[in-house]
């Protein structure tokens, strides 16, 4: 099982999404939230907020564990854990692995991930993202 832990980063009613660059091999241009592998050793909690700075060169503080998304995908099994985090700054400075970041309302991140067509940012949304902010930010919405 892969294991993997990132941070829902908030700065007032805004969320930070990264868009992994277009020469990933595994995911170019996928929107999400600053996220990787988890380290031997290394707990989940740990692991969010050292990618968290990695990829976004922000210090966050966690301010709820949301839990974790299990998935199976061509027989591999992933347990992504996942924590809301409120941002120390908000100078964002990406890694060699993203090339674009937005902060964005939570009506903002509902517009764009109900966008449709094969181009959409909605396609582009990485389906970790999309589960947490789906379950638990955007359901206050609908309420």
């Amino acid at each position: 099982m892969r294991k993997a832990a990132g941070c829902i980063v908030q700065n007032g009613d805004k969320f930070l999404l990264i868009r992994r660059s277009s020469t990933d091999n595994r995911f170019p241009g996928i929107w999400e939230c600053p996220a990787g592998r988890i380290e031997e050793g290394e707990s989940p909690r740990e692991a969010a907020l050292r990618e968290t700075k990695e990829e976004s060169g922000l210090e966050v503080e966690i301010i709820k564990d949301l839990g974790i998304h299990e998935t199976d995908i061509d027989g591999d099994h992933k347990a992504f854990y996942c924590f809301l985090t409120r941002a120390k700054n908000i100078d964002v400075t990406l890694s060699f692995e993203h090339d674009a970041f937005k902060w964005l309302t939570l009506e903002e991140y509902s517009k764009m991930s109900k966008e449709e067509g094969y181009d959409s940012e909605c396609k582009k949304i990485g389906h970790h993202t999309r589960f947490f902010f789906m379950n638990f930010f955007l359901k206050k919405l609908q309420d």
